[in-house]
């Protein structure tokens, strides 16, 4: 894999609309999109590779009304509609 010069980093050609935060001096890109369909538009681009992490954050399910602790307080762990569960089937055919 070709590691991206951080000097140079202008010089690739990645997809403009989905770049959310551009460090051009320390070499890092932040992009927010669909990774399944990003990854497919980058491999095409850099068969051979050019990224050191892809880091997705899927939702995990965890919203169902529970309690944590907080900074020394109770504290809601629901994050929204968005994660939470809609029963073992759903969740798996998500994750395919």
């Amino acid at each position: 894999m070709n590691k991206i010069d951080k000097n140079k980093i202008s010089s690739y050609n990645f997809p403009k609309e989905y770049c959310v935060f551009k460090n051009e001096e320390a070499g890092v890109l932040l992009y927010q999109v669909d990774c399944i369909k990003f990854m497919d538009i980058l491999i095409k681009k850099y068969p051979e590779g050019v990224f050191d992490m892809i880091f997705a954050d899927p939702p995990y399910f965890l919203s169902n009304g529970g309690i944590t602790c907080y900074a020394g307080k109770m504290a809601r762990v629901d994050k929204g509609k968005w994660d939470r569960s809609k029963g073992v089937n759903q969740n798996h055919e998500f994750n395919l």
